[in-house]
């Protein structure tokens, strides 16, 4: 259970990658949920005791050590996962195998439009291959700390469809771009303004044609859960808000929710392990949370930050890269490399920047849901139940939660409901 927005668009835009997925095949269904000891226990507590103990003594110590040990080995692999892709980039630059491949592609391609298509997706696969290692023993840690049941076949269909994606959003991107490029001197104006309507027209599809690649999303009817959100959402105004759950524990053990799409596509998804395994308390607290994000259009704000923040990684990306001696062998196509290594460079810099304004969305979504609901202890509840089952860490270093953080830390969270001063200085 992720509390907050699922800005699976924004991502895609300011990375350049799109990292999730209409017709297409649904997956298989996933083996019933059911709770484990760890959600038993926090299931247990007494309300007066979460209102009342401080965050550290309402976690599970073991599952903090062991967050702590995760988190430890995760953050170098973040930026490892980075690197490689920095070093993949500025290889085929500087070794001029950015340059052999777009010969080799004109000697089978006589459209230039076409071999630029051609070669952006090629240059999206390579560096994500070069990142493979890290990506697979990433989800290797997950499944060794009981983060995801998920099968190794599983994961690698997940992710060479997300390569494929990747590809192709990069080779529409480098064949706009470079069109642009040769048509007018003011191709970065017009290039700003289609960047903006492709977030938005991403936003709007995602959840009807890409994320159903990955799993498969059902409207929730009937049962008492349902009647208590429709409940929350007529108290809040919108009560045609629709509420769809999803198989996420194919991937996940851990309940998640968000709010997806653009205008009419958008709703709240909750995941079937959060469903299953939540009291009714703590999901009425979670809808009422990604309640406050549907009602102050935040998912619709912070795809424009993302997409702000992508615009001007890109205008460095350029500047810096004109400013670098062409090679003999170089056209713009060969140096797209060269600007792709700039651009994640940047986007790494200004990656804080996004978290930093997501981080404040939330904590009023967590103020909204106080409001709305009237319950604190659902909502602490669920946060601990979340750094139990996701191994979270309460309360991280400054530096890590200000660079890697969208939400605040659980342990501030916690606080903020209990009233008492955040712990995490």
């Amino acid at each position: 259970m992720r509390i907050g927005i699922g800005p699976l668009a924004v991502r895609s835009i300011f990375f350049l990658l799109l990292v999730v997925g209409g017709v297409a095949p649904v997956p298989a269904a996933a083996a019933p949920v059911a709770a484990t000891r760890i959600d038993q226990r926090v299931s247990a507590i007494p309300a007066s005791v979460l209102l009342h103990e401080t965050a550290s003594r309402l976690v599970d110590p073991a599952r903090q050590r062991a967050a702590r040990e995760l988190t430890n080995i995760n953050r170098p692999l973040f930026f490892a996962w980075a690197l490689l892709q920095i070093f993949a980039f500025l290889y085929l630059w500087r070794s001029g195998t950015a340059a052999r491949w777009r010969d080799w592609l004109r000697r089978l391609l006589r459209n230039e439009h076409v071999l630029r298509i051609v070669f952006g997706f090629l240059l999206a696969v390579f560096v994500q291959l070069c990142a493979l290692p890290v990506s697979f023993t990433r989800f290797r840690l997950d499944y060794a700390a009981g983060l995801t049941t998920q099968t190794i076949g599983s994961w690698m269909g997940d992710w060479w469809l997300t390569v494929a994606l990747d590809g192709a959003l990069a080779a529409i991107f480098v064949v706009v771009v470079l069109w642009l490029v040769d048509l007018t001197r003011l191709w970065y104006m017009i290039a700003i303004v289609l960047v903006y309507i492709a977030t938005l027209v991403l936003m709007f599809v995602e959840p009807i044609v890409l994320a159903p690649l990955f799993n498969s999303y059902t409207p929730l009817t009937g049962g008492p859960l349902a009647m208590r959100i429709h409940a929350l959402t007529a108290k809040a105004g919108v009560g045609n808000t629709p509420i769809y759950t999803t198989n996420l524990s194919k991937q996940s053990a851990v309940g998640n929710a968000w709010v997806a799409g653009f205008g009419a596509t958008r709703r709240i998804v909750l995941s079937d392990t959060l469903v299953a395994v939540d009291t009714p308390d703590e999901s009425a607290f979670i809808v009422a949370h990604e309640l406050g994000h549907y009602v102050h259009l935040d998912v619709v704000k912070l795809t424009l930050v993302g997409t702000t923040l992508f615009i001007a990684a890109m205008a460095v990306a350029v500047l810096i890269g004109d400013r670098i001696g062409f090679r003999r062998d170089d056209d713009p196509v060969s140096r797209l490399p060269l600007v792709g290594c700039i651009l994640f460079c940047a986007a790494l810099v200004l990656y804080p920047v996004y978290n930093a304004y997501s981080r404040g969305i939330e904590a009023r979504a967590d103020r909204y849901a106080l409001a709305l609901t009237g319950d604190p202890a659902g909502g602490i509840r669920a946060f601990v139940r979340f750094a139990d089952d996701g191994l979270v860490p309460i309360c991280p270093p400054k530096i890590v939660r200000l660079y890697f953080y969208d939400h605040p830390p659980l342990g501030s969270r916690i606080a903020a409901l209990q009233g008492r001063p955040d712990p995490c200085p």
